[in-house]
């Protein structure tokens, strides 16, 4: 999981810890990565459907392009 560096500190996170994301659709536990990523945002590689990651995120389409909503699932962050 790509984190940002400073929001991980507020929470006490280090590089390397273990931490649980989780949503009403599950929960994963995935090693921590520092990374650029704004304030409020994470990083999980998602691009084959069987990724775990991938069961955190609703089966929401765009109604135009049909694209599933595979950037934009809320989650909580615990360690």
């Amino acid at each position: 999981l790509l984190m940002n560096p400073y929001e991980a500190e507020k929470m006490g996170i280090n590089e390397g810890d273990t931490v649980k994301i989780s949503n009403a659709l599950g929960s994963l536990e995935l090693s921590v990565r520092f990374g650029e990523l704004a304030p409020k945002h994470l990083f999980a590689p998602f691009g084959y459907s069987q990724t775990a990651i991938n069961t955190l995120v609703p089966a929401v389409h765009d109604p135009f392009s049909f694209q599933t909503a595979l950037k934009s699932a809320r989650v909580i962050v615990s360690s």
